[in-house]
């Protein structure tokens, strides 16, 4: 039976000591009553008077009545249940999905049920509580194995009342990022862990990666590489086939290594139209392979329709401009033109006319101009219908800088008081810089501008426009000089870089010796001219995927930024973003980076084309939304493995202070979970509070009490 607790705020001899005091001032009122009364009305009233005043005096207290519900609560144990697509397999134990039933229906799982609140879930890509019934029908559909997930929901889903173990069924392949020992200790809960499945390999032929170039141009020939993995099938020949829109593009044959090992193939196509292509690898099967599933996989190629087109204008044969054009010609998605100056105002490789500079996406002038760079090749870089036109400026000995102010629209630097002296200097990039995409060079994760050799400047003064980004200053010997040595500039729709040195073509062929790296040179030229030909995105609102495509096993990565109306970042706005493919949906809130920049990570998705759209609100306002499209590559992360990893089950037992049992022994399993020091009955105990001060009721029924006095007293004739 329930108990029952009456509060005061004050002793209860206070109580005590005011019903007194009630009865006193009572009878005191009544003792002599004008006109009199017969002695019963007397009584009445003075009981009446009575209780009313004590009654105020009681709710003065504050009283607080209590009933408190005691009651014996059996130990939790949760059984979380593996529905993916792995346990469809086959293999020396037999039928995954029977194995599964069976430890189910096991008896060590229903005696639990008689000293403990045992309770379901199905976990996959998502998560979600069942009643007992609902497990007998298993699907195994699920695209993901998220055993992480499931711990981090049951962590969040149990609040205070803890399970006292955990029972996890499945085959232990967790497809998705985050570790599920991090999860499970998070919990603190012992996990009793069945595996469900053979340990061994099993035979099997599977592709267990896919890497080619997320972009390509349209006739340009394209590697894949292939990692495919093999077990019990050593000696023998399998094909590999890349299809492409549905034409076999390139295939080969080749012998399987014995025991379980990863053999890496590179195929090529070439694309012949622009857009999001599909390509898919295939590999023969082979006879008695546990799965023919994971067989092939499908990747996304962004394909352009046309190739980046680059335009060299050198005032004169020299050693910059031939570098730049071997380097750049090297690139199969760059289309290099030359157009080199001789002392008689002319051109090597022919004339420079409006047509050439029309069919430019991005000028590099070197050493324009000097003393014989003719007037009409200025006049027409200058032209209003090339005003867009993404320009690098790299000054050579020979320039002649007065003749330079007449372009200084192009460029993001004023050039000032320039003389010919030469200096050998060095470039020094800051550190606050060194994560712009054009100074973003990778050496094994050394800083290689320490280590180039030097090059040379004329002494003058360079000034950056306002709106201007110094990427590299001068560093003569160990001092770094505050003169800017690499400028760029991206306003009014038009990027710009200069480079306020010559001789860089020394960084090709010394920066080996000097420790830098082979391959700076190249890097820093392709950087510099895709960062010129990078699309400008004005817009106010802007959120992206990192890429257009992404493979199974990345998780989609999202950017964004978002501006005022005056252009200034703002760094206080929600940002959901909702990505869909067919009937499905998956919505994440980005991440603050600040400056108005944002970033979020979607979870693992299944393959597919998906829509995403992105709304970004300031408060209950909408500043503005976005939208567009991205694609998850066709690799199915439930087959990659294909055995059942008792190693990662047992050290996931282990670390949670649990055990590990097979779902073909799972003896003693509900003894071992008796024994746990958390499976035992708790008390639970619920209070109730009624606060009579405040109950209405309680208020009512005072007042009901005083008006009743009142109206017999006016009854009876007395004031």
């Amino acid at each position: 039976m329930p108990g029952v607790d009456l509060s005061l705020s004050y002793h209860v001899a206070f109580a005590v000591l005011g019903l007194a005091a009630a009865f006193g001032i009572s009878f005191l009122s009544y003792r002599h009553p004008v006109p009199p009364q017969p002695r019963r009305w007397k009584i009445v009233f003075i009981v009446l008077r009575t209780v009313a005043l004590w009654a105020l005096l009681f709710l003065v207290g504050q009283p607080v009545l209590s009933l408190v519900n005691r009651s014996t609560l059996a130990p939790v144990v949760e059984v979380l249940v593996d529905n993916s697509q792995s346990l469809t397999l086959t293999d020396g134990l037999g039928d995954r999905r029977k194995l599964l039933r069976e430890a189910l229906a096991s008896p060590e799982l229903s005696a639990l049920a008689s000293d403990a609140e045992v309770r379901w879930s199905l976990f996959d890509h998502s998560r979600r509580p069942v009643e007992r019934w609902s497990v007998d029908s298993l699907v195994q559909n699920g695209d993901r194995t998220d055993i992480a997930g499931a711990f981090h929901d049951l962590r969040i889903r149990s609040g205070e009342r803890k399970p006292a173990a955990v029972v996890l069924l499945t085959d232990g392949n967790a497809t998705t990022p985050v570790s599920p020992v991090y999860e499970a200790q998070a919990l603190g809960v012992p996990v009793i862990a069945v595996g469900v499945g053979d340990t061994s390999d099993p035979r099997d032929l599977r592709v267990n990666d896919v890497v080619s170039n997320a972009t390509a141009y349209a006739g340009t020939r394209v590697p894949v590489n292939v990692v495919l993995h093999s077990s019990g099938a050593g000696g023998e020949q399998v094909d590999v086939v890349l299809d492409h829109r549905g034409r076999t593009m390139d295939r080969t044959t080749v012998t399987l290594d014995q025991g379980a090992r990863d053999r890496r193939v590179t195929l090529f196509f070439t694309p012949d139209s622009a857009g999001l292509h599909r390509s898919t690898v295939t590999l023969s099967r082979l006879r008695g392979e546990i799965t023919y599933r994971n067989n092939s996989a499908s990747f996304l190629t962004r394909v352009l329709s046309d190739k980046i087109r680059i335009l060299i204008v050198s005032a004169a044969p020299n050693q910059d401009a031939a570098f730049l054009r071997r380097s750049l010609s090297s690139d199969s998605n760059l289309t290099v033109t030359m157009r080199t100056g001789t002392p008689r105002g002319s051109f090597l490789e022919g004339l420079l006319t409006p047509e050439v500079v029309r069919q430019t996406d991005a000028l590099i002038l070197v050493g324009v101009p000097d003393a014989g760079t003719p007037d009409e090749a200025l006049q027409l870089l200058l032209r209003h219908e090339f005003a867009r036109l993404p320009v690098w400026y790299l000054p050579q000995r020979t320039t002649d800088f007065s003749r330079l102010q007449s372009l200084s629209s192009l460029l993001p630097v004023r050039v000032e008081q320039v003389v010919p002296t030469e200096l050998s200097v060095f470039f020094s990039v800051p550190e606050s810089r060194r994560l712009h995409p054009i100074v973003r060079v990778s050496n094994n994760g050394s800083d290689p501008w320490s280590s180039l050799p030097p090059v040379f400047r004329s002494q003058g003064t360079f000034r950056p426009r306002p709106d201007a980004e110094v990427l590299a200053t001068v560093r003569l010997g160990a001092t770094v000089l505050s003169e800017p040595f690499l400028v760029v500039r991206s306003a009014e729709g038009r990027r710009t870089a200069f480079l306020t040195g010559y001789g860089f073509w020394r960084w090709k062929l010394l920066a080996p010796a000097t420790g830098a790296g082979t391959d700076v040179y190249d890097t820093f030229v392709s950087n510099v001219v895709r960062w010129l030909t990078a699309v400008e995105d004005e817009r106010r609102i802007r959120v992206r995927p990192d890429r257009d495509a992404f493979s199974s096993l990345e998780a989609p990565a999202f950017t964004a930024q978002a501006y005022d109306e005056s252009l200034q970042p703002v760094i206080d706005a929600d940002i959901e973003v909702t990505a869909r493919s067919g009937g499905n949906s998956t919505t994440v809130l980005l991440s603050p980076l600040g400056n108005g920049q944002y970033a979020g990570t979607f979870p693992l998705l299944p393959p597919g084309d998906y829509t995403y759209s992105a709304t970004v609100r300031t408060g209950t306002s909408v500043l503005g939304e976005d939208r567009g499209t991205f694609s998850v590559g066709g690799l199915n992360v439930e087959f990659v493995e294909t055995r059942m990893d008792r190693v990662s089950l047992e050290g996931l037992a282990s670390r949670t202070g649990g055990a590990y049992f097979g779902a073909g022994d799972m003896n003693g399993l509900a003894d071992r979970i008796r024994m746990l020091p958390g499976f035992q009955d708790t008390e639970q105990v619920r209070r109730s509070d009624l606060e009579l001060w405040s109950s209405p009721w309680i208020l009512g029924t005072l007042v009901l009490l005083f008006s009743l006095e009142w109206f017999l007293r006016k009854r009876a004739g007395m004031l």
